[in-house]
């Protein structure tokens, strides 16, 4: 985050004034100073002046990097260098991203990355809710237990992302999120029993749980006790998915048990563009087993990171803390009044952030 600012709207199909330049933004066109031409605008507004989030522009998303160029393996250390400290940080504030993937990774002409798109993004919970993340870079356990996950399903989506850098394809394209399990374990191999029942287990129980609750509250909906709307209405439709989405689960399950897998191959000859350290780690990063599978910390120590790391310059935040999660029954007015004064209150922390113009940087 860059600063705050006002922004007033221009009229479609005006000429730039002298100094300023036209940015099209949510299908409407707006004002800014030139010396801001490559800055990033977030926020959306109507009437008036408008306050905008500014943010460092970012050339381009990874995803058009891989289409356009190969990467050499020094580009590869640096941008999961920079991918793992960033998750290192966010993990540490108690939040998971959800959604890696090439296209919500900026990076600039400098080789520097920063995370984009965080509309999935969710504080770390006991359960969590519906299939996230794009197919391709889906961690194993959201498919096989689609409410107990955490901060790791974000390392197996950066382990899909390193392999892509250097191979120019998508490591697991699967067409639908059965097909999904099928590449994963041919790759990988079958999940030991532990592990299955770990995570399709407390499912079960769970849904057993579920089903009882639903069977109370259908009744009380019946009965007009519950009206739609109330918290406990909510909860009736969520126990319907949990028990839909269990289902689905145990399909993946039992596809899984009858999956006829060969020997795995060996991933040195699966990743042999790869040196045998960036095979190491994506080893680590890859493990079925989340449990198993390196946090963002024991990444940034591996060996592959060794021209990089620096533990004392790989930051930690403090957890995060949402200010209203307690007040779910605040007005619209009281939402508005509290932005505001968010949006007033805000200080921006990032001291290198430089706005000056494009020879400056």
């Amino acid at each position: 985050m860059g600063t705050l600012m006002p922004l007033p709207r221009s009229q479609n199909n005006k000429p730039d004034k002298p100094g300023f330049v036209t940015v099209d933004f949510n299908h409407t066109q707006w004002t800014v100073p030139e010396r801001y031409r490559d800055l990033s605008l977030i926020g959306h507004g109507v009437y008036g002046a408008v306050w905008y989030l500014v943010t460092p522009f970012m050339a381009a998303d990874l995803s058009a990097v891989v289409r356009t160029q190969d990467l050499s393996d020094s580009h590869i250390r640096f941008l999961i260098y920079q991918l793992l400290r960033a998750l290192k940080y966010l993990h540490s504030c108690g939040l998971i991203h959800r959604d890696l993937k090439p296209g919500n990774i900026g990076v600039n002409e400098d080789c520097e990355l920063k995370l984009l798109d965080f509309g999935l993004a969710r504080q770390r919970d006991d359960e969590m809710t519906g299939y996230v993340a794009t197919r391709w870079y889906r961690a194993p356990e959201i498919m096989l237990n689609w409410t107990h996950y955490n901060e790791q399903v974000d390392i197996w989506s950066v382990a899909c992302i390193m392999s892509e850098l250097r191979t120019r394809k998508p490591l697991f394209p699967g067409r639908n999120h059965i097909d999904q399990l099928r590449r994963i374990i041919c790759l990988l191999g079958k999940p030991d029993e532990l592990y299955m029942e770990k995570v399709t287990g407390a499912g079960r129980k769970e849904t057993e749980q579920a089903n009882a609750s639903l069977k109370v509250l259908f009744l009380r909906v019946q009965n007009s006790i519950l009206s739609p709307m109330t918290s406990q209405y909510m909860s009736l439709i969520k126990f319907s998915l949990r028990v839909c989405f269990f289902s689905l689960n145990q399909q993946a399950r039992s596809f899984i048990d009858n999956l006829e897998v060969t020997n795995p191959p060996d991933l040195s000859v699966h990743f042999s563009d790869f040196p045998e350290d960036g095979v190491d780690l994506l080893r680590h990063l890859l493990q079925l087993d989340p449990d198993r599978r390196f946090t963002a910390s024991q990444a940034l120590a591996h060996r592959y990171f060794e021209l990089y790391h620096d533990e004392q310059d790989e930051p930690t935040g403090d957890r995060f803390v949402d200010a209203l999660e307690e007040a779910k029954d605040v007005s619209v007015q009281e939402w508005k009044e509290h932005i505001w004064k968010t949006l007033e209150d805000f200080v921006p922390k990032l001291n290198s952030l430089r706005l000056g113009c494009p020879d400056s940087r």
